[in-house]
């Protein structure tokens, strides 16, 4: 494989409500693909609203691939480009109606390599895609629920173990409280999170704030947390008031290439797996529909039970 990819081949979206990463998120982006091949999409809420505003981009710019990152992640500017030439050999040889390939980042708050922060769209089935935004816009995490319904549509997601960058690394402490708080509402292993948190807080001070992130979960209930920036920022305000300033958060420019250096692994892995094609059995038996302002839980394609929906506005 090459080191570099067709520049003109791939349009970046990096999705940003601030991070302190944003800028070198972007420049490292910029330095692969090129400053006219990166865009912008800030503070745009809900993050459903981001998502299509990304395919939106993405199919303006009419260019094969998409590729959609969040602010948080910073990427090894050597493994991208591998990336983008295994997804066109995998779409070449293996399955043309590929919609989204993933890699794999290193994840600060979970201390491993996962699928998160990074998908690299084809951009021709983008207008598809468009369709299931607006419906995703309640749900937890918009992004999957577009893939989950493009794959119901026959339009597959892969995932490679490719190591594509770093995530959640150098936040301000404010948004490491907001995403710990979060950790507890979403995450079904949050507790073997929280122990590694707990461990380290004395020794790294982004576990520490997470810890505060815990208390406050506790403290308010996770169960009536509102994934809405607004709330999320009254939310910390209101129990930590002297919470670090944003402003005086700075990015060491070497000690941000030494974590890239320390996490860059070698390993180069083939596409693995189509996720959501393991789960097409399961959805079978069990599956959820919506209609109108309820879902209905349904078994073997029988109405089984019905609930309304709770709206939910991410940051």
């Amino acid at each position: 494989m090459n080191n570099k990819p067709n520049n003109m081949n791939t349009t970046v979206v990096v999705r940003s409500v601030g991070e302190a990463t944003e800028r070198a998120c972007v420049q490292l982006l910029e330095e692969v693909f090129g400053k006219e091949n990166v865009f912008l999409v800030k503070n745009v809420t809900p993050f459903s609203k981001a998502v299509g505003k990304t395919f939106e981009i993405g199919l303006v710019q009419n260019k094969k691939w998409t590729l959609a990152i969040d602010a948080d992640v910073l990427i090894f500017q050597d493994k991208v480009p591998l990336f983008i030439e295994l997804a066109n050999e995998h779409i070449s040889q293996c399955d043309e109606k590929t919609f989204c390939l993933e890699g794999m980042l290193f994840d600060k708050f979970s201390d491993n390599y996962r699928e998160v922060g990074l998908h690299l769209f084809q951009t021709r089935f983008l207008e598809k895609a468009l369709e299931f935004v607006e419906e995703g816009t309640c749900e937890l995490r918009p992004e999957t629920f577009v893939k989950s319904n493009m794959s119901e549509n026959g339009y597959r997601f892969y995932v490679t173990n490719l190591r594509l960058g770093i995530h959640d690394f150098f936040q301000y402490p404010a948004s490491i409280v907001k995403k710990a708080i979060l950790h507890c509402k979403k995450h079904r292993h949050v507790k073997k999170m929280i122990c590694l948190w707990r461990k380290n807080s004395d020794l790294d001070r982004d576990f520490y704030w997470a810890m505060k992130g815990v208390e406050i979960s506790d403290a308010s209930n996770s169960k009536n947390v509102i994934v809405d920036r607004v709330f999320m920022d009254e939310l910390v305000k209101k129990y930590l008031p002297d919470c670090e300033s944003e402003q005086t958060y700075k990015i060491d420019k070497n000690i941000l290439e030494e974590t890239l250096s320390t996490y860059n692994k070698n390993e180069e892995l083939p596409i693995s797996f189509s996720v959501f094609g393991k789960r097409n059995f399961f959805k079978f038996l069990f599956s959820v529909k919506k209609r109108g302002n309820r879902k209905v839980l349904m078994v073997f394609g029988v109405d089984v039970f019905s609930f309304e929906r709770q709206r939910r506005r991410t940051p």
